[in-house]
This record gives C-alpha cells, sequence and structure tokens, in this order.
C-alpha cells in the first residue's frame, strides 16, 4: 500500500514538473490531485535553507478518519536511508567520525560479549550482522505497524538485548533496518 501511494505520488509530481512551463500553484495544484478523503500527502521544498513551501492534502489515517497535517508523521521507509548514508560520509569527511569506528564507541551497551568489530561501514552498507528491528518486533506475534507509540528508546532497549549477529560483520550483505536506526 505504501509502495503503491508512493508511486503515484512520484507520478504526480512528474506530471507537475513536466507538464508545466511556469511554477504552478502547489496548493492548488494538491487540491485537484487529492482529495480530502484519500491517503495522504505532504510536500516541503527548502530553497537555501528557507522553506520555500510547506502543504498537505487529504488523510494521515484512512481507518480512524484522520486529516493529514502540519504534525503528521509519515513512516518513509526505506527512502530515508540514502540520505542517512550521505550525511554519514559527510561527517566522514569532515573528520567528525570514521567509518571504521566500532559502533559501541557511541553505543557501550549494544554486544558488549561480541569479539567482532562492528563498524559503522557495516551499518551503511547492511554487513553487520544485527539483526533487523522490525523481524525482531514480529516475534512476538506483533508487527511493527500495528504498533502504536513505539519509539527509539523502545527499540534501542530491544537491541541492547540482542546478545548475537546473524552473521560476522562484514561477512555478507543481509538488509538490517536496525543499522540505520543506529
Amino acid at each position: 500500500m505504501h509502495m503503491i501511494i508512493l508511486l503515484i505520488f512520484f507520478l504526480c509530481f512528474t506530471e507537475l514538473i513536466y507538464s508545466s512551463t511556469s511554477p504552478p500553484d502547489l496548493h492548488e495544484w494538491m487540491q485537484t490531485k487529492v482529495a480530502a478523503d484519500e491517503p495522504g500527502l505532504a510536500i516541503g521544498i527548502v530553497k537555501d535553507g528557507e522553506i520555500a513551501f510547506a502543504g498537505h492534502r487529504g488523510m494521515a489515517n484512512l481507518e480512524h478518519q484522520i486529516s493529514a497535517g502540519p504534525a503528521t508523521r509519515y513512516n518513509i521507509a526505506s527512502l530515508a536511508k540514502q540520505f542517512t548514508a550521505l550525511c554519514i560520509l559527510k561527517l566522514a569527511l569532515e573528520h567528525k567520525l570514521d567509518i571504521g569506528d566500532d559502533i559501541r564507541k557511541y553505543f557501550p551497551d549494544l554486544y558488549r560479549d561480541l569479539n567482532d568489530s562492528i563498524r559503522i561501514g557495516h551499518l551503511i552498507t547492511h554487513t553487520s550482522g544485527i539483526r533487523d528491528l522490525y523481524d525482531l518486533l514480529s516475534l512476538d506475534g506483533r508487527p511493527w505497524w500495528a504498533r502504536v507509540g513505539y519509539d527509539m528508546e523502545d527499540a534501542m532497549g530491544l537491541l541492547a538485548k540482542q546478545t548475537s549477529l546473524n552473521h560476522e560483520p562484514g561477512e555478507r550483505h543481509l538488509d538490517s533496518n536496525s543499522g540505520y536506526l543506529l
């Protein structure tokens, strides 16, 4: 469902960009493309460090009929990973961190008894061996998307309980949202 919404967004946004010779009125465009009772859309445009446009339309939650608004939190899922990796690499280029550092430099309570070094680079390349947070959450029969109020502190608590990895760091690629959470 999320992928369908994202596909619709990109198709609509592509139409917006390529069908217009002059800058469109985004508020008007959103009104014509997304009905008030349809899955929501939020657009934010930042230019030169300033918010040039912010708008929303539609529903944040169809089941409970909650409208999208300026405080609506969207699960953007894996779309954030590329930006997170870019920020990590920027910090490395600025010598503010080293992607070769063991994550326990920053999270000393994780994997205390593990001898293998889990490097920041392993996190961003999905080669850390750390179990996926969403897989761990599903083990008790309640998937991540069915949880309300689950936050970063809860996630870190769950990861802190882990004592082993799926594989040795650097051994193979295995998608893990936990790495990007960390």
